[in-house]
C-alpha cells in the first residue's frame, strides 16, 4: 500500500518542481484554492445548511476575490452543488498542477487528505488547512502561522484569514517558504531513511534475545499452518526431500 502511494507521491514532487518557475511569486492569484470532489460524511443537513467542502464551494461561488473551488465531478445526490451554479464549469485540476495561486487549501473529505498537506508545503504556496474531526499526526511538528494557516472545522474564520494573508504579501511569502523548508526537514526521502536506521539501531539495543534466521522462521511458520490446514506431515515430508536433495 505504502509503495503504491509512494509511486503516485514521486511524480506529483516531479511536476511540482517542473512548474516551480514557471509562476513566480508575484505573478500568482491571491486567491485560495482547492480541486477535488465533494466528499464528506454530511455536506449539508434537512434545514439545507451547508458543511465541508459543499460549504468551501458555496464560499468561492459568493467570494470568487478571495477563493477559487474547482470539482471535477458534482454526483446525482449532491446536485444541488450544480444549482447554486448550473454554468460553472466543472474541471479537474491536479494539485501537482495548481501551481498559480498563492494559498491552497487542505480540507477532510470521507476521509483526511492524506498527503494533500504535504504536498501544499512541498509548493511555493501556503497551506491553509481547515481543521480536521481528528488531528493529523503531521501536525504535531508544524506550527500555525509560521507553516501553515489554520482554519475552524465550520470555516467561521476562512475568509477573514484569506483576507489576511491578502493584506500581509511578505509574510505570507514567509509562510510558504518555511513549509517549503519544513517537509525537507521531515518528508524528504534522505531523512526518511535516516530516521528509519536510528530508529532500528535503537530498537536492536534493546533486543534481549538471539534473533532466528529468517529462514527457520519461515519454516516453523509454514509448519504450524500446514498443521491447522488439516495436511498433516505432507509439508514437513516435502522440507524434508528439499533438505535432502540439497545435500546432494
Amino acid at each position: 500500500m505504502f509503495a503504491s502511494h509512494a509511486a503516485k507521491i514521486e511524480p506529483c514532487l516531479e511536476k511540482i518542481d517542473e512548474l516551480r518557475g514557471a509562476v513566480p511569486w508575484e505573478r500568482k492569484r491571491s486567491v485560495a484554492f482547492f480541486g477535488g470532489v465533494p466528499s464528506g460524511r454530511q455536506l449539508r443537513d434537512r434545514s439545507g445548511t451547508l458543511y465541508g467542502r459543499a460549504r468551501l464551494y458555496k464560499y468561492a461561488l459568493d467570494h470568487p476575490d478571495l477563493l477559487d473551488v474547482s470539482f471535477a465531478e458534482i454526483r446525482d445526490r449532491d446536485r444541488y452543488l450544480k444549482d447554486l451554479s448550473p454554468n460553472k464549469e466543472l474541471r479537474y485540476i491536479d494539485l501537482c498542477s495548481a501551481n498559480d495561486s498563492k494559498y491552497m487549501i487542505a480540507i477532510d473529505g470521507y476521509l483526511s487528505g492524506w498527503m494533500r498537506p504535504q504536498m501544499i508545503l512541498y509548493s511555493d504556496s501556503v497551506p491553509i488547512i481547515i481543521e480536521s474531526v481528528g488531528k493529523p499526526y503531521h501536525l504535531e511538528s508544524w506550527i500555525p502561522w509560521v507553516h501553515y494557516v489554520p482554519v475552524r472545522q465550520d470555516q467561521s474564520d476562512l475568509l477573514e484569514n484569506i483576507k489576511w494573508l491578502q493584506s500581509h504579501d511578505a509574510e505570507a511569502k514567509k509562510i510558504a517558504l518555511a513549509g517549503k523548508a519544513l517537509y525537507q526537514e521531515l518528508y524528504s526521502f534522505e531523512n526518511i531513511l535516516d530516521d528509519a536506521v536510528s530508529i532500528f539501531k535503537k530498537y536492536a539495543q534493546l533486543q534481549r534475545y538471539e534473533p532466528q534466521s529468517p529462514g527457520e522462521y519461515y519454516r516453523l511458520t509454514k509448519s504450524k499452518f500446514s498443521a491447522n490446514l488439516g495436511l498433516g506431515n505432507r509439508y514437513d515430508e516435502s522440507l524434508q526431500k528439499t533438505k535432502e536433495e540439497e545435500k546432494k
